[in-house]
C-alpha cells in the first residue's frame, strides 16, 4: 500500500436485496486505533444509500459484512456485540467444535 493511503474499503451495491456488502475493509497499521475504520464505514453506508436511492428510489435494507473476531480490539468487539449476553451463537458453536 502507497504510505499515504491509510486504509481501503470494497463494497458492492446488491441490486436484488437492495443492500450492500462489504467485502473487505482494512487500515494500515499506524492508522488503526485512530476512527480511520470508522470514518471508512460512514462513507460506505453513506455511498450504499446513495447507490440504493439511484438505482430504486428508496434507502437501502442494509449492509452485511463478515468480520474477523481474532483481528478485532475488545472496544471493537464490544461495539459489535449485540446479543443481551456476551456469549454469542458463533462463539457457542466454536466451543462445540473444539
Amino acid at each position: 500500500m502507497p504510505r499515504n493511503i491509510m486504509g481501503v474499503a470494497i463494497y458492492h451495491h446488491m441490486y436484488r436485496s437492495n443492500s450492500g456488502f462489504l467485502s473487505f475493509l482494512a487500515i494500515r497499521k499506524e492508522a488503526q486505533g485512530q476512527g480511520t475504520g470508522i470514518l471508512l464505514f460512514e462513507n460506505v453506508k453513506k455511498q450504499v444509500a446513495l447507490d440504493s436511492l439511484r438505482n430504486l428510489a428508496k434507502p437501502p435494507s442494509g449492509i452485511f459484512c463478515e468480520l474477523a473476531r481474532d483481528t478485532l480490539s475488545a472496544k471493537a468487539r464490544r461495539r459489535l456485540d449485540f446479543s443481551s449476553s456476551r456469549t454469542t451463537t458463533a462463539d457457542r458453536m466454536e466451543r462445540r467444535s473444539r
